[in-house]
């Protein structure tokens, strides 16, 4: 007879095999989940009992399409059928109207949490929040291309409210600027930040940070730093941006990946940072 593993053994082993729970793992995770049988029967309940499952709601725009299906419709039906569903995403990627702001508020009402995926260089849609549901208490910035958000705006309505993620794609050529945290509670209630892909096609050098960096201030609430892109830092860059982490005790991690000729993005999973730092 086979010796049989401790369950608490056989859940880490497939926690180690199977990636993160993300919209580009699904397959991935349904395989492997069918492939990796555990000995003993009563796992499941186990499983239930340890490891907590939060359902994320996810409301998709496309075009013009913000009232088909309904939104509200589709809520009224998950509240209906008895499911606590406490985050929602927002798919705004490929919207091209303004989001109605009481129509926004009415989507969002319920929630305490709620992940954004802004259009690139989007406005309009972004700073509906500065009127959003006061019930929400957690925002995940999961895409947000150089968006011209005011987080100025947000807290009047949502005092408590707690930014755990920015994951921020700026323009080829354009810096990030952290003035956008100045003047609001922002700057206490950031979590965690990455900054991407912003690099001088010509000369290979990373454009997030000034060239001639000598100074940077952070939140005071920044946890982690992360910083990815195809080019290198320069050592005065690099000094500057260590030296601030340190200061404000915030992790600092750089990730430099190569891209092939032709290839514009390196296939970065950006759920998969958001679930990993939130």
């Amino acid at each position: 007879m086979f010796p049989v593993l401790p369950l608490e053994l056989q859940l880490r082993i497939i926690e180690l095999a199977v990636p993160p729970l993300t919209k580009r793992n699904l397959g991935k995770v349904r395989r492997l989940s069918t492939r990796l049988p555990l000995v003993c029967r009563s796992w499941r309940d186990f499983a239930y009992r340890v490891v907590p499952v939060v359902p994320r709601f996810t409301i998709t725009c496309e075009g013009r399409d913000w009232d088909d299906p309904d939104p509200e419709t589709i809520l009224d039906a998950v509240a209906a059928s008895g499911r606590v569903v406490r985050e929602v995403e927002l798919d705004l990627k490929l919207m091209e109207d303004d989001i109605e702001v009481s129509r926004f508020n009415r989507v969002l009402r319920g929630f305490e949490e709620v992940w954004l995926d802004l259009p690139a260089d989007e406005t309009n849609s972004a700073n509906s929040l500065d009127t959003v549901n006061p019930s929400i208490r957690r925002l995940v910035f999961t895409t947000w291309q150089g968006a011209d958000l005011d987080l100025s705006n947000i807290w009047p309505f949502t005092p408590n409210l707690e930014i755990l993620g920015i994951a921020v794609r700026p323009p080829y050529s354009g810096c990030f600027e952290w003035d956008v945290f100045e003047g609001s509670r922002a700057s206490n209630t950031v979590r965690h930040v990455c900054l991407q892909f912003a690099y001088d096609r010509k000369t290979g050098r990373c454009t997030l940070f000034d060239p001639d960096l000598f100074s940077l201030a952070l939140p005071p609430s920044l946890l982690t730093l992360t910083v990815r892109h195809p080019s290198i830092l320069t050592s005065g860059q690099r000094s500057v941006i260590t030296a601030a982490c340190q200061r404000n005790d915030t992790i600092f991690v750089e990730q430099v990946y190569t891209l092939a000729p032709g290839q514009k993005v390196d296939g970065w999973d950006i759920e998969e940072w958001a679930l990993s730092v939130t």
